[in-house]
């Protein structure tokens, strides 16, 4: 019979510590879960949240006017995003990639930009830099859109928006002007069927090269 209690208190003391094991697995595996939760909303909320200031779009338009980037400009959102037509995906990951070049000449065409709405980075910060059109839908008809090419700024005015998927024949259209039209998309350049906008140029500003003699480029014009 002490044979008996003794074995039963020997079996029971494993079991007892084999629970606590569990319990606090479980609750390590709830709080990570959790965590990861509300990191997972602090990035997917990062491109509404995290704003760029005055001064901060300032010191970005200076370094890229100083490193002859191109870059689109649009006041109203908060957005100055370059754009490129390198690789596409390495493009997107940058700013904004440049479609169809060659468009936008006395020739007539679409200067057709694209970036994409929203993209996961590690950080709040990079998802914030992967979502460049994320406000996109936001810009209203007769909204401004500024465009920086060659050391020149062209101003546009939004005269179309529309939830479409742009095909390649609207976006290579020719024209008797130069049309700019913006579109969210995919991470291989695909319209995603989000939001197109289309501007019109409204006016060609003076050169912000030193050299006036030396002019600016047709293109946009």
């Amino acid at each position: 019979m002490p044979g008996r209690n003794i074995y039963y208190h020997i079996d029971q003391k494993p079991e007892r510590k084999s629970n606590k094991t569990r319990i606090l697995f479980a609750c390590l595996a709830a709080f990570i879960l959790v965590l990861g939760g509300v990191y997972f909303l602090a990035l997917s909320q990062s491109p509404e949240v995290i704003a760029d200031n005055t001064e901060t779009l300032k010191s970005k338009e200076d370094k890229l006017v100083n490193d002859g980037q191109n870059f689109l400009k649009i006041e109203s959102l908060n957005l100055l995003v370059p754009f490129n037509d390198e690789d596409n995906k390495q493009a997107l990951e940058n700013g904004a990639l440049w479609r169809y070049l060659g468009q936008g000449a006395d020739a007539g065409g679409n200067f057709t930009l694209c970036g994409q709405r929203f993209k996961l980075g590690v950080t709040p910060n990079q998802t914030k830099e992967f979502s460049p059109f994320y406000h996109l839908d936001k810009l209203a008809q007769d909204s401004e859109a500024d465009v920086y090419y060659q050391g020149q700024w062209y101003a546009y005015k939004v005269t179309e928006t529309k939830n479409a998927t742009l095909n390649q024949s609207e976006s290579t259209e020719t024209s008797e002007e130069s049309e700019l039209t913006l579109y969210t998309c995919s991470s291989n350049g695909d319209s995603d069927g989000h939001i197109v906008l289309l501007a019109k140029p409204v006016v060609n500003t003076n050169s912000v090269s030193n050299d006036e003699d030396e002019g600016g480029s047709d293109l946009l014009l």
